[in-house]
């Protein structure tokens, strides 16, 4: 790890629209998900999110900057991710029988191995969900869909283990029309906030969370700490933030900026 950055924890189980069946792609776009796929993968700037977290005022939820206060909001979330801001509360029942849950909304029980308490890991969802089998059905089919959704979740709502994916959000997804009604983007922000309080704490030494979605802010907003672009809109169907796709490797003279950032501030 880098001295002074805080680690900052992702998911090992990286979706690419190119490996998702083309029968489950239609409840992705039904459940608001299908443009956070479409982001691609954003390697994390470990030296920048901490300097962000060293300004983060968890009383105001907002970052304080020498020329006033900052912060990542609702619409921001919208635009980068493409998740749904409007719509009811991401809420629900946190206590059910996770393996009969499992068995109702997914077709098959987790062994001992891959779920503890309410937590399913995502390398077992990768593996039992890789291929949808020949004689599939719309009802496979569906199953199929919340697998996969449970892993974008597992990647938006991740915690520091970086492996595992809580199962409070499968019975949301147990009537696939009905997902998309929810306030995604909403709950992400919410997560966001609350990784970013937490990470202030300085016995604090590793973040979770949807990080990628900040460090895009970032790069929008702080233009002296962002990479080239090689597209200035947006690919087909895709959120904004998918412009930063693949983006080119902050250079030397950047990432003095980002250490200079990081302890001058206040000056």
């Amino acid at each position: 790890m880098d001295v002074g950055a805080i680690a900052c924890r992702r998911t090992g189980t990286i979706l690419h629209l190119e490996d998702i069946p083309d029968q489950i792609r239609p409840y992705l776009r039904r459940t608001g998900f299908y443009g956070v796929i479409r982001l691609g993968f954003f390697a994390l700037d470990w030296h920048l999110i901490s300097a962000l977290v060293e300004r983060w005022r968890p009383e105001t939820h907002t970052f304080m900057f020498p020329e006033g206060e900052m912060t990542i909001t609702l619409q921001d979330v919208g635009l980068i991710t493409g998740l749904p801001v409007n719509g009811a509360a991401v809420t629900g029942r946190s206590r059910h029988h996770w393996p009969s849950l499992c068995e109702a909304l997914l077709g098959v029980v987790p062994p001992n191995s891959a779920i503890r308490g309410c937590y399913l890991k995502m390398v077992w969802l990768a593996e039992e969900f890789g291929q949808l089998p020949d004689d599939y059905d719309e009802v496979v089919v569906q199953r199929f869909a919340r697998a996969y959704l449970m892993r974008v979740i597992g990647s938006l709502f991740s915690d520091t283990s970086a492996s595992r994916v809580n199962l409070m959000f499968l019975p949301l997804l147990a009537d696939l029309e009905e997902a998309g009604n929810y306030s995604w983007g909403a709950a992400c922000l919410a997560w966001l906030y609350r990784q970013l309080c937490k990470a202030t704490n300085p016995e604090v030494m590793q973040m979770a969370g949807p990080l990628f979605i900040l460090q895009i802010w970032a790069w929008d907003r702080i233009t002296a700490v962002s990479p080239t672009l090689s597209v200035r809109v947006p690919h087909h169907d895709a959120p904004l933030g998918s412009r930063w796709s693949n983006a080119r490797q902050i250079t030397e003279v950047v990432t003095h900026v980002l250490v200079e950032l990081r302890y001058q501030l206040d000056r």
